[in-house]
């Protein structure tokens, strides 16, 4: 599934966080973060070039809407 990444909240957008750089190119992210359906969010891999260099930081906090 692919997202488009948003820096503040925007309709029908899901509220993420990133964790953690786990290795070179791979970011830790939590999709649904405090949404109340996905139970706490799920937790995802993500690479550098699917997000944009304003949210590669731990706990950073972004919105994201599905890709048509």
């Amino acid at each position: 599934m692919r997202y488009v990444v948003h820096l503040s909240r925007v309709p029908y957008s899901l509220p993420c966080r990133v964790i953690g750089k786990l290795q070179p190119r791979t970011w830790r992210v939590i999709v649904g973060e405090g949404d109340g359906h996905l139970n706490g969010g799920v937790e995802q891999d993500w690479l550098d070039e699917d997000m944009p260099r304003e949210i590669r930081w731990p706990n950073t906090f972004f919105y994201v809407t599905v890709a048509d």
